[in-house]
């Protein structure tokens, strides 16, 4: 622009050192030139500075069904979309006037949280910047419906965040509940309902689509009673508890794997080994079943003990102002000098990305320790 950033003098073996305050980083051009002494002023000669600074973070972005993703962004800069996963599932570059559109594969049309990023032709990247991919997908209809003793409730699995409501034969509605993060769901049920009964159950996520509808008749053998008093004991490898003399009981984790079982003994105790070991805040269901005949799960969180794994895929932008990387979701990142002193920390992102800006920069080699607390 023309604008004097700073002077100094050749020295006596024809060379020059200027300090420039501010520093120049983002790759523009400079124009350098020399005055003697009588004030004759020699052609510009161009150097071009190193580009340390990562693009600014997308905007305008908007996923049309699932599939084709577009924003706008730094000219000339690849686009990376990954899913939660860290998976890269897109990737594109901005055209000259700003804008981009590519092609997300899978589709994400689920509430998908997803890491977008810019990343420059010096190799700089722009902070992560999460964005919810719109829920258009209806949730599938709920499954392994059952109504426990009395008619006063009645559970079953969906998705989580998804609320269930249960109406009988006239549509009147009869009790509604949300659909825990293990998938499963008790709905307290006003008036009890009668062997025989037709039920209509439909479950409805968060962005208002909903699920067809599943008909049930209540049977007329009713449930067991749940297994009652349950605790993990503290690293997570036993549960205790009651249940009806003789049932069998079964331990499911979130994704419905069975982690442990054992027959309940005359006085209705029980003690089952878990397998693998709930020791990271887990929700297990727990059901008591015998001649075929299952109880509503009854549901006990598992202690956490467990220590989220080290942050990972850790990178220092080139100007040492920030660092990224991945850690559980949900735990705070700490970012530490060598001495101990804190530089700065962050609370991780649904994505399972985290970008935290240090302050002080560090840019000279020095050693970083990231930790992740849950």
């Amino acid at each position: 622009a023309g604008n004097l950033l700073a002077t100094g003098t050749v020295g006596a073996d024809g060379t020059f050192t200027v300090s420039l305050d501010p520093a120049v980083k983002d790759g523009s051009s400079l124009q350098v030139t020399l005055t003697d002494a009588a004030g004759n002023t020699s052609p510009a000669a161009s150097v071009a500075s190193p580009d340390l600074v990562g693009p600014a973070q997308p905007t305008d972005l908007a996923l049309a069904d699932g599939v084709t993703f577009t924003g706008r962004g730094e000219p000339g800069a690849t686009v990376q979309v990954r899913d939660a996963a860290g998976t890269v599932i897109g990737t594109g570059t901005v055209g000259a006037d700003g804008a981009f559109s590519i092609t997300l594969s899978p589709a994400q049309a689920n509430g998908q949280a997803l890491d977008v990023r810019l990343v420059d032709g010096a190799g700089n990247t722009s902070a992560p910047l999460q964005f919810d991919a719109p829920d258009i997908t209806p949730p599938e209809a709920v499954t392994n419906v059952l109504v426990g003793p009395g008619g006063t409730v009645i559970g079953g699995r969906g998705e989580p965040g998804a609320t269930v409501e249960v109406r009988d034969a006239s549509g009147t509605l009869l009790g509604s509940a949300v659909v825990t993060a293990n998938g499963t769901f008790l709905v307290n049920l006003d008036p009890a309902v009668q062997p025989g009964e037709q039920l209509s159950l439909v479950q409805t996520d968060p962005s208002g689509n909903a699920s067809p509808a599943v008909d049930y008749e209540v049977p007329l053998t009713p449930a067991l009673e749940s297994p009652a008093n349950l605790a993990v004991n503290a690293d997570g490898t036993v549960l205790t508890g009651t249940a009806p003399a003789g049932s069998r009981v079964e331990v499911r984790d979130a994704s419905g794997a069975l982690v442990g079982s054992a027959i309940a003994n005359a006085d209705g105790s029980f003690s089952i080994d878990l397998n693998p070991a709930q020791a990271n805040g887990e929700l297990l269901d727990v059901v008591a079943i015998a001649d075929g005949v299952s109880s509503l799960p009854a549901q006990v969180t598992a202690p956490d003990i467990t220590a989220p794994a080290a942050p990972a895929e850790l990178a220092v932008s080139a100007d040492g102002t920030v660092v990224t990387g991945r850690a559980e979701p949900g735990s705070t990142v700490r970012i530490l000098a060598a001495d101990g002193t804190e530089l700065g920390s962050a609370v991780v992102g649904a994505t399972g990305v985290f970008s935290i800006t240090l302050n002080p920069a560090q840019v000279d080699g020095e050693v970083l320790q990231a930790t992740a607390t849950d």
